[in-house]
């Protein structure tokens, strides 16, 4: 290991999301944080303060011993020393970094991760992976003409839980799946009802773009690279359904959203994939909700049903409920190193071995098509009744038409992706007039 580069990787986005990455480079040997960029520039200079403490006690340490690892971490600290910086834009950034870490809000997700690529940098990026999957489309064609590598941050892939439960089905404990079902909710988006969450040309969507994420990179994570979507569609999706939600304003003031709220908080949805291999197809349901707080996953095969649940000191077990009445608890391996920071040190230790990663560009279109092709179901459903909560089926070419209908109106390039999130959250705005 002695001999392999000492990677640089830059930050973009210096905002909260980056508290839970930070740690992960800590005790990288081959890594080293070198660049820090935000457009608030105070954020990226008071990250870089506390990553000079923090590897000011890694230098402390490595001097106390007198082996390879510790000379590692003594070459790390040196060159954190001597390149470390503080960015005025993202180009310099670029120049001077091997990986880039983007912890930005949504809508920067794909434009810095395409510009990274094309200059055949390494990207991981935080969840969503973009806006609309026509960005991540971009990100795909980026990425095929480029020798660096791309990651989608969604820390449920890196789930011990998710872990155990393809373990079952990889060795047919359960049987063929054909359903999974999944509900996933807590009191508000995961960093607080502020506007990057709530102001649609920021986030894309509400609560489907954040828990949405995770319950599809629990799909993912479990299914693998072999599945397709066949077709997506809402079968409710819901603004203000929790009248008492608030935010506060520009002078610290508690103002209440439900006249301004422009992004669903509640969402129920129901995908339908096929194995390309097998043919085998399953039905998974989703219901993400921003007002209720709660966590049920299943996952239902021909031979027995695996459940995430509880024993009597509310730990999370794993559950199999066989045809025949019996129920088997299996217990959870503890995480270990937080999900954020897993996918962190996965990520850069396949960028050494020039490896993929498992949660590269195609599984971050595939997450990205579905939210997508959800709210176009939605908003069509929407169109064809306004007191009918159910959305119209969508597959993917259907998707990929109304892209190329707003893209062959004469809509500007530079507010395609403004415009389409426009059609997809329309409706929770004409709810909120």
């Amino acid at each position: 290991m002695g001999n392999t580069k000492i990677l640089r990787v830059g930050i973009v986005g210096c905002g909260r999301i980056f508290q839970s990455h930070n740690h992960a480079y800590n005790d990288l040997e081959n890594v080293v944080v070198t660049g820090f960029y935000d457009r608030i520039k105070k954020r990226a200079q008071e990250w870089h303060n506390r990553m000079t403490e923090e590897m000011q006690l890694v230098k402390e340490v490595a001097l106390e011993h007198e082996d390879e690892n510790d000379e590692r971490h003594l070459e790390r600290c040196r060159i954190f020393e001597e390149e470390s910086e503080v960015y005025e834009n993202f180009q310099d950034l670029l120049n001077n970094v091997d990986v880039i870490d983007i912890s930005t809000p949504n809508y920067a997700h794909a434009p810095y991760a395409i510009w990274a690529l094309r200059q055949n940098k390494s990207v991981m990026s935080e969840k969503p992976p973009a806006l609309c999957s026509l960005e991540t489309q971009w990100i795909c064609e980026a990425k095929e003409k480029s020798k660096a590598h791309y990651q989608i941050n969604e820390n449920f892939l890196w789930k011990v839980f998710v872990r155990e439960i393809k373990k079952i089905i990889d060795n047919n404990v359960i049987g063929k799946i054909n359903e999974i079902n999944i509900k996933l909710g807590h009191g508000g988006p995961s960093w607080g009802w502020q506007e990057n969450f709530l102001n649609p040309t920021i986030s894309g969507g509400g609560v489907l773009s954040d828990m949405g994420s995770h319950a599809l990179g629990f799909v993912f994570g479990i299914l693998g690279h072999e599945y397709e979507i066949e077709k997506v569609q809402t079968i409710r999706m819901e603004t203000s359904s929790k009248s008492e939600k608030i935010m506060r304003d520009l002078e610290n003031k508690e103002e209440y959203l439900k006249e301004r709220f422009m992004v669903e908080d509640e969402a129920e949805v129901k995908i339908k994939m096929i194995n390309k291999d097998t043919k085998q197809e399953i039905l998974i349901q989703i219901e993400v909700s921003w007002a209720k707080t709660y966590k049920e996953i299943s996952v239902h095969g021909s031979k027995a049903t695996c459940e995430l649940g509880e024993d009597e000191r509310k730990q999370n077990i794993l559950i199999i409920k066989s045809e025949n009445g019996k129920k088997q608890k299996i217990k959870i391996p503890g995480q270990g190193r937080d999900s954020h920071q897993m996918q962190i040190t996965d990520f850069l230790s396949r960028i050494v071995k020039d490896q993929d990663s498992f949660a590269n560009e195609k599984i971050a279109h595939k997450i990205q098509t579905i939210i997508s092709a959800s709210y176009l179901s939605n908003l069509l459903g929407f169109k064809s009744n306004k007191k009918k909560k159910e959305g119209k089926p969508i597959t993917p070419d259907k998707l990929n038409k109304f892209y190329q209908d707003i893209i062959k109106s004469g809509c500007p390039k530079n507010i395609i992706i403004e415009e389409i999130i426009y059609h997809f959250v329309s409706p929770f705005i004409k709810s909120s007039e």
